[in-house]
């Protein structure tokens, strides 16, 4: 099977992917990042970039990753990953998982319903005790729609809550709702090497006030975010909740459980208070949470970050 789907050359794109496929199979030590991705790439070869353009090339990436020692990076762009999934990402999941030198993972676009994203998920991330890093963006509607197909969240979940060394999460341009961040958040408790959790862009908390299965929902899902920080066992150091549409009463809930927090060092709310939208922090809110950081009774010199 062939297709090509790329806005780049195809004669580049062709050339780049089998370079990448023969230095990971030769496991050459000073390529160190995959990048799966058809997009336009500056140093594309440095950077790993393939593209599936014929079957068994998925397949042997696969199988090559799998028993690479030198790669710590994986980049998958899923924009078009029924054609990743048709063109052999069942046999790409199965040959990567016994790779044991990966340490940060991005998934673009991810499907959490089906094929890939759902493989990598159950078959790559599931019990790897070397990933220390993930990071999830949509940017579709259709990612997000994935979450709620086929148990998409819970395939999601249960992956993390099994990724025992994980340090770093973030879960970017999604907006999900207030009750899969409670599960995610659950997800991710036990996992006390966590040290940053980065939910950007996600406007989980933008709920209409009329409508209270919203509201309860948002509301899930900030408390779900404040015992994590009141958590004695969470090691997480920073909290990144950019762009989320937190209003004032949210912010006096994180504000309240971080009054005997002595571990987070950086809490970055930058983007929470567009003047034109009422559903984010006021001064009122900024008041609350400053006052609480200033106390460093309470508060491990915790550096807030309030751009808006």
């Amino acid at each position: 099977m062939t297709k090509h789907t790329s806005n780049m050359d195809a004669t580049t794109l062709r050339d780049n992917s089998a370079t990448t496929l023969i230095r990971v199979e030769h496991d050459d030590p000073t390529l160190t990042t995959v990048t799966v991705t058809n997009a336009f790439m500056f140093n594309a070869r440095e950077r790993g970039q393939f593209w599936p353009i014929y079957s068994a090339f998925f397949s042997r990436l696969g199988v090559a990753i799998g028993g690479n020692t030198n790669l710590q990076d994986l980049y998958l762009d899923e924009n078009d990953d029924t054609y990743l999934d048709e063109i052999g990402g069942e046999a790409f999941c199965e040959g990567m998982k016994h790779n044991s030198s990966i340490r940060n993972l991005t998934l673009m676009h991810p499907n959490f319903s089906r094929g890939i994203g759902r493989g990598i998920l159950s078959e790559f991330v599931a019990d790897n005790s070397n990933i220390e890093s993930i990071r999830l963006r949509g940017g579709f509607a259709a990612a997000l729609q994935t979450l709620h197909d086929n148990g998409g969240a819970n395939v999601l979940t249960s992956a993390l809550s099994r990724c025992t060394n994980l340090k770093s999460f973030t879960l970017d341009n999604f907006d999900i709702d207030g009750s899969i961040l409670h599960d995610i958040v659950s997800a991710i408790r036990g996992l006390h090497g966590l040290e940053t959790l980065q939910y950007v862009d996600n406007n989980f908390l933008l709920n209409n006030l009329a409508d209270t299965n919203d509201n309860n929902s948002a509301k899930a899902g900030c408390e779900a975010l404040a015992s994590l920080l009141q958590d004695p066992n969470s090691k997480l150091r920073v909290l990144v909740l950019i762009n989320n549409n937190i209003n004032d009463e949210y912010t006096v809930v994180l504000a309240n459980s971080l009054k005997g927090n002595i571990k987070l060092e950086h809490l970055y709310l930058s983007s929470n208070g567009l003047t034109q939208n009422p559903n984010t922090i006021t001064e009122i809110g900024w008041e609350v949470i400053s006052g609480v950081l200033c106390n460093t009774s309470s508060v491990n010199a915790t550096h807030l970050s309030t751009t808006r």
